[in-house]
């Protein structure tokens, strides 16, 4: 489906809007069937091919949902165990194993990019959403607090370095065995 619509589909789908704001996706479903309507387009009114692109929606909910638990330097981080795969052919949908693309760095680094590139979209629609609701310096706010929330968590680790190099030939407890390259993590959804 396309980022932008016309300024008809635009004004059609506004009409839908009641008095409070709110607008219920079925009532554009119902107004989308009529092959006049401007928005009829927006729509895949093939049933198969609808029901292609929902399944591979669905497909994509589950490839994003299954998790693993791994530990780095004594915390336990629960990531997803797929990403986009950057490499993909045209048109492919592909997916990729994140401890596979963690051998090359290239693509690691494309990967990282796709994420940061997510939350930079986030961040810009949250400040689009706060403006229209006035609460710009609210979001400011906010992002502040993130940035010092991040700043002390560095500090944090830092030290706990410094500490640790500080006093060699101390065993070091309660540290997690680093897992070999090729072992896998465990899976939880």
């Amino acid at each position: 489906m396309p980022s932008r619509i016309s300024e008809a589909a635009l004004e059609y789908v506004l009409s839908f809007e009641n008095d409070e704001g709110y607008i219920e996706p079925q009532a554009l479903i119902n107004a989308g069937r009529d092959p006049g309507s401007p928005i009829h387009n927006q729509f895949t009114w093939d049933v198969d091919k609808a029901a292609q692109e929902r399944w591979t929606e669905q497909a994509r909910d589950l490839i994003r949902i299954v998790r693993m638990e791994i530990t780095v330097e004594r915390q336990i981080v629960v990531a997803p165990i797929y990403a986009v795969d950057p490499d993909r052919p045209s048109k492919s949908q592909r997916y990729i194993r994140l401890e596979r693309a963690a051998m090359e760095e290239e693509r690691a680094l494309r990967i990282l990019q796709d994420e940061i590139d997510r939350i930079a979209s986030a961040i810009r629609r949250a400040q689009a959403v706060a403006a229209v609701l006035g609460l710009s310096a609210r979001l400011d706010e906010l992002l502040d607090h993130v940035m010092i929330l991040k700043t002390a968590a560095e500090r944090r680790k830092a030290a706990r370095e410094k500490e640790a190099t500080a006093k060699p030939g101390r065993k070091k407890r309660g540290r997690s065995r680093k897992r070999p390259r090729g072992e896998r993590p465990e899976m939880r959804a």
